[in-house]
């Protein structure tokens, strides 16, 4: 938990450093700077942009929103999907409530699949063809949904995942053990293009989420577009535990938070385009 607040660890290290100038303490001034400097080597990667470049490779809009169980504000959810017109929307703590709310959505999007479990359902929207969707349990509640899609005539891979938050020791562990089996499924089929959407309920800077974009050799949106901290919504301090995540055949073309839909969480969006097949 303590790697999460990397942001307010600069702030306290750079307060320390202007302290120990002001009161010439050298070894002060030694300790904070060399604190600020490593937690800067983490953060500054997010503002250096991916190397891929779009030469006219049509762009994938994937709406990401963890829209909060006992959240009733429907009508701020489907308003913002419809001005923003995405290709895919996933929607994470689903009830039967959220699927009545955003119903008018099947209008547009006439592939979908729903998975009405409220603190851990998903309701999963697209324009393209689905052409198979599997649930993936891996031994313990929690589901995540492999899907297979297809675009502009290729097949793409997205992974839906809403793994439990770390309250326990246990649930630490269940939580990671779903990062590495993300990470499996990818290297079981890596000539697929496959994007991990969903609220992994870790920050970048955790051994876990680090595993995983190093097992399965991934790239997160937030790459070049800074930390788009997404949690709690409410706070003027947040973290970034809502991620994108992307194999290397995808480039990035824009990543942003969006305004409140009333959840605890910001939505994102993804704009991707395809580079290698």
């Amino acid at each position: 938990m303590l790697c999460h607040f990397q942001v307010f660890y600069l702030g306290c290290a750079v307060f320390g450093l202007i302290l120990g100038l002001l009161l010439k303490k050298n070894s002060y001034v030694l300790v904070h700077l060399l604190i600020s400097i490593y937690i800067l080597c983490l953060l500054l990667p997010f503002y250096f942009k991916d190397a891929a470049i779009r030469k006219g490779e049509p762009i994938l809009k994937v709406y990401q929103s963890n829209v909060e169980a006992i959240n009733g504000k429907y009508d701020l959810v489907v308003n913002q999907i419809k001005e923003i017109n995405p290709d895919i929307v996933l929607l994470i703590e689903t009830s039967v409530a959220w699927d009545k709310g955003t119903i008018s959505l099947q209008d547009k999007y006439f592939y979908n699949h729903k998975l009405l479990i409220g603190a851990f359902g998903f309701i999963f929207y697209s324009k393209m063809p689905i052409k198979s969707l599997q649930r993936r349990k891996f031994g313990t509640t929690f589901d995540c949904l492999d899907i297979l899609l297809s675009w502009e005539g290729k097949d793409i891979r997205f992974i839906a995942a809403h793994p439990p938050p770390p309250i326990n020791h246990e649930v630490f562990k269940i939580r990671n053990q779903h990062l590495l089996k993300y990470a499996e499924l990818i290297n079981e089929q890596k000539s697929i293009p496959t994007i991990v959407c969903g609220d992994l309920n870790i920050t970048p800077w955790s051994e876990g989420y680090i595993n995983l974009k190093e097992n399965a050799k991934l790239k997160s949106t937030r790459q070049g577009f800074g930390l788009l901290a997404s949690w709690p919504s409410w706070l003027p301090y947040r973290i970034p535990i809502d991620h994108c995540l992307l194999t290397q055949h995808f480039g990035i073309s824009n990543t942003q938070v969006l305004p409140s839909v009333n959840s605890d969480h910001l939505p994102m969006l993804n704009e991707i385009f395809l580079i290698k097949y």
